[in-house]
């Protein structure tokens, strides 16, 4: 089943409902799509194939898109992926993938499995990413910086983009950065709530991908 909200435009070719049959797998849930979505021609959406209870069973699930979420042409929205309002996509996005607000995932990009891309981050051309990334970061070359540009450009200033640079250089810098499963964020920050929340939809995840290690050179 699809449920699908108001204002929402599909173009010619693309796939709403298509089922991998990847090792077998079968469907378990259904689709939904927010309202006021861009599907571009020959995209193509699976339904979910469930989540594992751990005793043998398999639960439903669902494969979501938000509100205002634009998917460019041959882009692929895989199984149990959650793409969260206003986002981009514009590659190849496997299962159990969440893709928080506002990101941006460029062209002929993929992004492993289970990984979990924060908040306005961006996702750079040809990128194979296979780590959860921080929210307002951009990842390039396996690289993860500051997505200053995108900052600015939703409003914030320099003072504020410096302030979560020192944050993240901080907590996220290093080897074992990596596999750094939560970070306490004073409520006052301004980017409180959304790291607070990235880091709570990783440890949902069944398998929690490794953190894209900060760096504060620019990429």
């Amino acid at each position: 089943p699809i449920v699908a909200g108001a204002g929402n435009t599909f173009f010619p070719h693309c796939t709403v409902g298509t089922a991998t049959r990847h090792l077998g797998a079968a469907v378990y849930g259904h689709i939904e799509i927010g309202s006021n979505c861009i599907v571009e021609s020959h995209c193509n959406i699976f339904h979910p194939t469930g989540q594992k209870d751990g005793n043998g069973g398999i639960q439903e699930s669902i494969t979501r898109l938000g509100d205002r979420v634009y998917l460019m042409p041959y882009s692929n929205v895989g199984h149990d992926v959650v793409v969260e309002d206003g986002a981009e996509v514009a590659s190849n996005i496997a299962g159990f993938v969440r893709v928080m607000r506002g990101a941006k995932v460029a062209n002929s990009s993929s992004l492993h499995q289970f990984t979990t891309i924060g908040t306005c981050s961006f996702i750079a051309m040809g990128t194979a990413c296979r780590h959860d990334v921080l929210p307002y970061c951009v990842l390039l070359n396996e690289r993860c910086t500051l997505d200053r540009v995108g900052l600015f450009k939703s409003g914030k200033s320099s003072m504020e983009a410096d302030h979560l640079d020192a944050f993240y250089a901080e907590a996220f810098s290093g080897t074992g950065a990596a596999y750094r499963r939560q970070v306490e964020v004073p409520s006052c920050y301004w980017f409180a709530e959304e790291v607070t929340r990235f880091f709570r939809l990783r440890e949902s995840m069944r398998d929690c991908r490794p953190l894209a290690t900060y760096s504060r050179d620019a990429c």
